[in-house]
């Protein structure tokens, strides 16, 4: 009887971390409307390295995360390194407003294709429920780097120097 009911505790242990897991591969966005200018289509991501990134106006970290991956969209062409970020949690708590996002976006001037994500798009990647979160994916739409801002962590965003050193071996 025990070893039963172990057996199914961890079984139902393994389909929840599973559940949870990162995808191996980059999941579709061509779902996703952009949140100002224009998003990347589908068809302009395959062969090129991906950075995903899932941020909100009222996160401090996603603010100075932006800083870094507007250095990194300056250092690679747009033809090698495809950078998307993906609004989420954006009414989190009444924090935030249409005027606070679009402060948040004239202050960072982000360089990179802004998408209006929601619970299917954090799902697709493995159950998102922090941010930043940040994905680096290949060439091959394979995972390469993640980065995720744990509660009460010191460190609180991908920076430049770990996102180049994610990419550079996959260009």
């Amino acid at each position: 009887m025990r070893i039963c009911l172990l057996s199914a505790v961890f079984a139902s242990l393994a389909f929840c971390a599973a559940a949870r897991a990162e995808p191996a591969a980059l999941p579709s966005l061509d779902r996703l409307a952009a949140l100002r200018g224009e998003a990347a289509t589908v068809g302009e991501l395959p062969g090129k390295v991906v950075v995903v990134t899932f941020f909100a106006s009222w996160c401090p970290p996603c603010r100075w995360e932006f800083q870094h991956l507007n250095a990194v969209r300056d250092a690679y062409p747009a033809d090698d390194v495809a950078i998307l970020a993906i609004n989420v949690f954006e009414d989190f708590d009444g924090l935030s407003s249409p005027e606070k996002l679009e402060a948040f976006l004239d202050d960072t001037a982000p360089r990179f294709a802004l998408l209006k994500g929601d619970k299917a798009t954090r799902e697709a990647f493995g159950g998102v429920d922090r941010i930043p979160t940040l994905f680096v994916y290949g060439r091959d739409g394979r995972l390469a780097y993640r980065f995720v801002h744990e509660r009460d962590a010191e460190k609180t965003h991908a920076t430049e120097t770990e996102l180049r050193a994610a990419i550079e071996p996959l260009l």
